[in-house]
């Protein structure tokens, strides 16, 4: 008796099994690579926002560090004062930090000049308060507890500036709060 020859190949069931593995395998890694691509665009809209941030405070502490200390007003919306010139062929410059509603659960932070204005970030809301000296306010200033004020009409020691950032998606309720406090003199 002969034994029956020995099949050479793989059968249709088998053929199936391994397709099916494959594919499974296949959609595993392209969920893991799609998941890797979403993740790396929030880090760099992250990144982005929080540089944007830093960008704002930056400047607006460059632009104290040169301010007329004769000229300042501001309330929780924003404040002004003039620029001291860098040279003696220009003239003090006015500067404008204001928050200015956007479009719907947006607002800018502006930075406004005689010749332009320029966003610096965008926020879900904002406030700027202001300290005074440990004497008690002046009449042109609005006290408020622990020596801060929300409207002063004269060069403030510092200004706290209070932002609350947008939610990255519909799911976030909780606004998170940047605070920051810029010393002036």
């Amino acid at each position: 008796m002969h034994a029956a020859p020995r099949q050479l190949g793989v059968t249709l069931i088998e053929l199936l099994v391994g397709l099916a593995i494959t594919t499974l395998m296949t959609i595993a890694g392209w969920r893991a690579i799609d998941a890797m691509q979403v993740a790396r665009d929030t880090t760099v809209a992250d990144a982005a926002r929080w540089q944007s941030i830093d960008t704002l405070f930056a400047t607006i502490e460059a632009d104290l560090r040169r301010a007329d200390l004769q000229s300042f007003s501001g309330n929780a919306q924003g404040f002004t004062f003039k620029l001291n010139p860098l040279t003696t062929t220009e003239g003090p410059q006015a500067i404008a930090y204001r928050f200015v509603a956007a479009q719907s659960g947006v607002v800018q932070v502006l930075r406004q000049t005689d010749a332009d204005a320029v966003t610096l970030v965008e926020v879900s809301s904002g406030v700027f308060a202001y300290r005074t000296a440990s004497k008690p306010a002046t009449s042109s200033a609005a006290a408020a507890p622990s020596g801060r004020v929300e409207r002063i009409d004269e060069f403030p020691r510092a200004i706290d500036i209070g932002l609350d950032l947008l939610g990255r998606d519909a799911n976030e309720t909780t606004p998170r709060r940047v605070a920051r406090t810029v010393m002036l003199r």
